[in-house]
């Protein structure tokens, strides 16, 4: 039981971090896709400050 939570935890962890450094890489690199305009709109936002 605890290692099928543990192992839940971990893919999960590590889709999350591949998804953060999916939307990094998009928005630094790739402005024209979908992510990298939603990202750079975020950063660029003076609401988000």
């Amino acid at each position: 039981m605890e290692n099928g939570l543990f192992d839940f935890v971990m893919s999960s962890s590590s889709f999350l971090f591949y998804l953060i450094v999916f939307l990094f890489l998009g928005g630094y690199f790739y402005p024209f896709i979908p992510f990298g305009i939603f990202y750079r709109g975020i950063l660029s936002s003076p609401s988000f400050l």
